[in-house]
């Protein structure tokens, strides 16, 4: 069984130590014995270090592609009409003449009046 010790490594001469253990009381080996006297140091991450040129990034320079709208701002406005509606609590569905109480329900109400107006709205999920 290995011990370690507190400072370098050396040699044990004549019962002596070639290092002082720095009064720490620990007992010395047999004459002759190599003696391991340094505390293991923590090992630590390295940095990465990079040789040569540095690599840059070129920016890019292309413009952002503009995305078509799924939704035309009068349809936004038609759903946004048909929300206040909802939320004073006067929106009712077609022919039953019920108070509708779902936010899905309300939300497909004013998408469904747009597309009756023509305006550009998705089509429907099946």
């Amino acid at each position: 069984m290995r011990r370690a010790w507190p400072l370098e490594i050396g040699y044990v001469l004549n019962g002596e130590s070639k290092f002082s253990l720095g009064g720490s009381g620990v007992p010395l080996p047999a004459m002759g014995m190599r003696v391991s006297m340094a505390t293991r140091k923590k090992t630590t991450t390295r940095k990465k270090t990079t040789t040569g040129r540095k690599k840059t990034t070129a920016k890019k320079t292309t413009a952002k592609k503009k995305t078509t709208r799924k939704y035309s701002k009068k349809a936004g406005q038609k759903v946004r009409k048909v929300m206040e509606e909802f939320e004073g609590g006067k929106l009712t569905s077609g022919r039953s003449g019920k108070k509708v109480t779902s936010l899905k329900q309300a939300i497909a109400i004013g998408l469904s009046e747009a597309r009756a107006e023509g305006d550009k709205v998705p089509k429907r999920r099946k």
